[in-house]
């Protein structure tokens, strides 16, 4: 008859709509996806930023004269082309009548003199470290923005001795004598000069701060380096770099 058929349809239906089924989804697992999604992206972001953060502030060339080399690790000397990037562990090679000019952060300049050779020792990232260069023969010109600009964090380091930036422009040359020794001549600004012991080991409480205008000079003879005023043509000969 109808009526049980209706019965044992209605029964049969309460039977199963207490028994959960293999796909079921519970309300306990529904925010499952939301959670787990939200973590995903947190942990993207996170990656990205620590990317960002420790990418590192690579140098480009910006302008290039005559024939300037470039050697990765002492290896594979190729001639530098320009717009070109650099990167921890490259050495910069000029010949008599050639330099070259990277561009940093912000339009900041190192510009490499004739006859030098310079070897990027590290490099800053975006909000950590600082970027290290080491003159091992010649001169280097650094400009290190204006007073509108945060201070860059760059050390310039010849065999015995470091020129720290402070917002600056600044000349560092050292010399290929037996026993070596730095100048450093200050345009505009500040720099922090001192020792650096045998070893490359900065000698931190040696260091003392040069104002523009003068000069310094750095060796293994001169106990207390002190600074002196630049001559007028040695001052001219920078402004003309």
């Amino acid at each position: 008859p109808p009526e049980d058929f209706d019965n044992r349809f209605w029964k049969r239906f309460e039977e199963e709509k207490d028994t959960a089924t293999p796909f079921s989804i519970t309300p306990s697992r529904i925010p499952a996806v939301p959670i787990m999604a939200g973590c995903a992206g947190i942990v993207l972001v996170m990656a990205f930023l620590a990317f960002f953060i420790q990418s590192p502030d690579q140098p480009i060339t910006n302008l290039i004269q005559g024939s300037v080399r470039r050697s990765v690790k002492g290896e594979n000397l190729i001639p530098l082309q320009k717009d070109m990037k650099l990167k921890v562990g490259d050495q910069i090679i000029t010949g008599p009548s050639d330099w070259v000019i990277l561009e940093l952060e912000d339009k900041y300049r190192v510009k490499i003199e004739p006859n030098s050779s310079v070897s990027i020792n590290q490099l800053k990232s975006k909000w950590m470290g600082k970027t290290v260069f080491h003159l091992s023969k010649g001169q280097v010109l650094v400009s290190i923005g204006s007073k509108t600009h945060h201070k860059y964090p760059l050390e310039v380091q010849t065999v015995n001795a470091f020129a720290r930036a402070m917002g600056t422009q600044f000349a560092v040359q050292v010399s290929s004598f037996v026993k070596p020794v730095s100048w450093v001549g200050i345009l505009e600004g500040t720099v922090q000069v001192g020792k650096i012991a045998p070893g490359l080991k900065i000698d931190q409480a040696s260091a003392i701060p040069v104002s523009a205008g003068n000069e310094i000079y750095i060796s293994d003879e001169i106990v207390k380096p002190t600074e002196r005023g630049m001559i007028e043509e040695r001052r001219q000969e920078l402004n003309d770099l």
